[in-house]
């Protein structure tokens, strides 16, 4: 849980320098920038949800229920 709140205090931080690259007229490197950080936001989410271990459940077949 804690990977997951550092790579969310990561991607604040990358969202803002990119705003301010864009208010201090950088238009083209803000929005690459605000970009690549974007990306980076849904890879490292998909990547935790992905890593996250799924509980499953006994399967039963029919055969062993009928015997």
């Amino acid at each position: 849980m804690t990977t997951i709140i550092i790579a969310f205090l990561v991607i604040i931080c990358g969202m803002t320098f990119s705003a301010y690259l864009v208010s201090q007229n950088l238009k083209t490197e803000g929005t690459i920038f605000g970009g690549v950080v974007l990306i980076a936001i849904v890879n490292s989410f998909l990547n935790f949800r992905k890593k996250k271990e799924v509980e499953k459940r006994p399967t039963t077949n029919a055969k062993e229920k009928s015997a």
